[in-house]
């Protein structure tokens, strides 16, 4: 796994010289840019690839925000939205929708009953290979020296260890990487400290008490980080664009 982090640190320094070759580019063909930051078939699932290989291997906050800084893209797509916000990015403007609909059911999962959020999980990597047709790798097992390396849908693993969503009815599909999902499980368990009554859980919903004083958010809000005392009870956000208001716990407690 060290060879992973030297790859992800490798990652972002190659993003920030392109960024700065960009910001370096004269006025006139500053809309060249585009073509290297803007989402597409192609750079989607590499953001999200980046993303979930970030959280397994637990890189640190700053690694995190530089990534997401560079990444950007804010209110383009539902699930990068809500995404980043729980990684911290937490005045993110959040869009509904998603921009690829393959990627629909993993915008179900995040929220609603476990079952639920399992079974959206499984519908996205029973369509995902199919779902890629138009992505540059699809296809790629189907000749020689194409750079083929197995077909994984890290995408899917992103959204299972960041939104802790029970993996046990789709573990065996070909596509889901649970090698990965589970290092980043037993690194996360490993370097917890015992269970106690005073963690807060990961999402609340709203019109339910507060139980643990501190900062919580609210994806359905922009800038709705807000300090609340335990037995506080959590507004509800009568406009908000998607489904079930869910607080969370706030990365920052300062």
């Amino acid at each position: 796994m060290n060879v992973l982090v030297g790859d992800l640190r490798s990652t972002l320094a190659a993003r920030t010289q392109l960024k700065n070759l960009c910001d370096a580019l004269p006025d006139d063909e500053q809309k060249l840019r585009e073509m290297y930051e803007r989402l597409s078939a192609d750079s989607y699932p590499e953001y999200m690839w980046w993303l979930a290989f970030t959280v397994a291997l637990g890189m640190d906050k700053s690694y995190i925000q530089q990534a997401l800084e560079l990444i950007d893209n804010t209110g383009q797509d539902g699930l990068l939205d809500r995404i980043a916000v729980a990684l911290g990015d937490t005045d993110r403007s959040v869009v509904s929708g998603v921009l690829y609909k393959q990627h629909a059911p993993l915008l179900e999962a995040l929220d609603g009953p476990e079952a639920r959020r399992a079974a959206a999980v499984k519908k996205f990597l029973d369509g995902w290979y199919k779902g890629s047709r138009n992505v540059y790798w699809h296809g790629n097992d189907k000749g020689d020296d194409t750079g083929y390396m197995g077909y994984w849908a890290f995408e899917a693993a992103l959204v299972v260890i960041l939104f802790d969503i029970d993996d046990a009815s789709f573990r065996d599909n070909v596509y889901y990487p649970r090698d990965l999902v589970t290092h980043a499980r037993a690194r996360t368990k490993q370097a917890s400290a015992p269970p106690s009554p005073s963690i807060a859980p990961a999402r609340v919903p709203a019109g339910q008490p507060c139980p643990r004083s501190g900062y919580w958010f609210t994806p359905a809000k922009a800038d709705s980080r807000h300090h609340f005392k335990s037995g506080d009870v959590f507004p509800d956000i009568p406009d908000a664009a998607y489904g079930t208001v869910l607080w969370q716990w706030a990365p920052d407690q300062t």
